[in-house]
């Protein structure tokens, strides 16, 4: 685990350094948005092909802790705004986060939409 987070972190300060740079629209933090989310499902033994793979629920609670969905969801909201829904650089992302999205619906179960903690969390 160690160079793993060491390089979840470094990608964190990279948007952060980002989002202060270029404020407004800027593809490059879209595709490094995009690049964080696809390392922490990575990280976390997901496989990407033919389409994201979430091997179990524990993953997918980390992934769902990591916020992965809402990363995808400010890259796609980037990418929908320089060059639209129907351009590939915001359709690929967008196929993605949806097939990531039913994949934690088939884990964590019904009723909890993803990016929020489990009720227990809550009641904590």
């Amino acid at each position: 685990g160690g160079r793993l987070q060491d390089a979840e972190i470094a990608m964190r300060k990279r948007i952060h350094f980002q989002e202060a740079a270029y404020p407004g629209l800027s593809g490059t933090r879209a595709w490094t948005l995009e690049a964080y989310a696809d390392m922490i499902l990575r990280h976390n033994g997901v496989k990407f092909q033919p389409k994201p793979r979430v091997s179990d629920h524990q993953a997918a609670q980390v992934i769902a802790a990591a916020a992965v969905p809402q990363v995808y969801e400010d890259s796609l909201d980037i990418l929908r705004l320089m060059f639209g829904e129907e351009h590939e650089y915001f359709t690929s992302v967008h196929r993605k986060a949806q097939d990531l999205n039913e994949e934690l619906h088939r884990l964590l179960g019904e009723g909890r939409s993803v990016g929020t903690p489990p009720r227990e969390a809550v009641l904590a």
